[in-house]
């Protein structure tokens, strides 16, 4: 009886490592977001929604954190299972599927206070300097309307320009930006403002590659694993601890 006992026990063991392993994901997410950052509490607001939600579902993930274009390009190659903090646009609809929505976001223009009068519409900025995202939608959307657009790697960056009169303008999204600002430039940012309305109004996502064998059925499980966490209340629970309100 007791080897029978044994057997069981290790045919279980075997049985739930096999499971497991089948189950791995690894996905890469934006190093600079004030979402995504291994400096962040437990790697950052999306991170954590994104492994409760999977979680929920029984996989295990790993993530590496990589500069956004370098992000996105991988991914997109099939280097990684997935990635982080997304923004819905016809050309990423080609190459990814798309979760539910896991966060919304607005898009703002930000300069030093005073120096810029407030504008009504984007065309009013096409004679000043913009500093956005590499490889970002917001970035990209700026640049269809024909405004002089400076893409760098960081926010980090464009903050220390904009500082130093480098540029006129930063665009980036409202929550990452206001938030950059509080935590790493208190002092300086009492200098800058969000000049005019928000211009945009967008969507964050999880996605996986099309190409990727177990695509859909990755996303039906987060997306099943999201509802189930905004259900019992573990969703607002993450936004809390990162200092968020629910949006």
């Amino acid at each position: 009886m007791e080897m029978i006992k044994k057997f069981i026990f290790l045919f279980i063991f075997l049985q739930s490592s096999l499971y497991a392993n089948d189950f791995l994901l690894t996905l890469a997410a934006p190093e600079s977001s004030i979402y995504s950052n291994e400096d962040l509490l437990n790697g950052g607001l999306f991170p954590e929604i994104v492994r409760n939600s999977l979680g929920m579902m029984g996989y295990d993930i790993e993530i590496e954190y990589l500069p956004w274009k370098r992000a996105l390009t991988m991914t997109k190659n099939s280097h990684f299972d997935g990635l982080l903090v997304v923004s819905f646009t016809e050309e990423r609809d080609d190459f990814f599927h798309y979760s539910d929505i896991v966060l919304f976001e607005e898009g703002v223009f930000l300069c030093l206070k005073g120096k810029y009068q407030s504008y009504s519409k984007l065309e009013d900025l096409k004679n000043n300097s913009i500093g956005s995202i590499r490889g970002s939608l917001i970035s990209s959307l700026l640049k269809v309307e024909g405004l002089a657009v400076k893409d760098v790697a960081s926010h980090d960056q464009n903050i220390r320009k904009l500082l130093a009169g480098r540029i006129d303008f930063i665009a980036a999204n409202k929550y990452t930006i206001q938030r950059l600002l509080e935590r790493d430039y208190p002092e300086q940012s009492d200098y800058i403002a969000i000049s005019g309305p928000v211009f945009y109004k967008g969507s964050l996502h999880f996605v996986v590659p099309e190409n990727h064998p177990d695509s859909e059925k990755i996303i039906s499980d987060f997306n099943r694993g999201l509802k189930l966490i905004k259900e019992n209340g573990v969703y607002d629970g993450i936004l809390a601890r990162h200092g968020f309100s629910k949006n």
